[in-house]
């Protein structure tokens, strides 16, 4: 019974450590709201580990117009629905968006590291128009609580 509990307290502990290493991705994306209420401006962050030069290729979702970024505008270019940003020393790029009245969709993009000769996608982000954001799960934390309390409901009980 020990090694059951000691094998799920380590699953968890792992569960937890996982964000921590996603956060070695080379391009990761934050939004200000993934439910913008209609017509609305929205932040999206994009923060770069170690690429010098390069290139980020966002995808916007359908009826989802690009406003501006935090570079200087010879290093952004809009085609339709996709955004192109040319990286050269940021760690961070920052862009605002406007929402549409209705709809939803993902934000998906690419980045490339010229120096490193690298790339890759960065995970897909939805939004969805006055929708509400899907509440945070019990996560982690709870199942730690809920590990840690099955022991005491059991000596409890004989």
């Amino acid at each position: 019974m020990k090694k059951v509990a000691i094998l799920l307290l380590c699953l968890c502990l792992l569960s937890l450590a996982a964000p921590a290493l996603a956060g070695r991705e080379a391009a990761v994306r934050e939004v200000g709201t993934a439910a913008p209420a209609p017509g609305t401006e929205v932040t999206v962050t994009l923060s770069l580990n170690g690429c010098e030069a390069g290139g980020i290729v966002e995808t916007l979702p359908p009826g989802f117009v690009y406003v501006n970024s935090s570079l200087p505008a010879d290093q952004a270019r809009v085609d339709g629905n996709r955004v192109c940003f040319a990286i050269l020393g940021e760690t961070a790029v920052t862009y605002r968006i406007r929402a549409p009245q209705t709809g939803g969709g993902e934000i998906t993009g690419e980045w490339w590291d010229f120096g490193a000769r690298t790339n890759g996608t960065i995970a897909p982000t939805r939004l969805d128009v006055g929708g509400a954001a899907a509440a945070p799960g019990p996560g982690a934390l709870a199942v730690l609580f809920a590990l840690a309390f099955v022991p005491l409901i059991r000596r409890c009980r004989r």
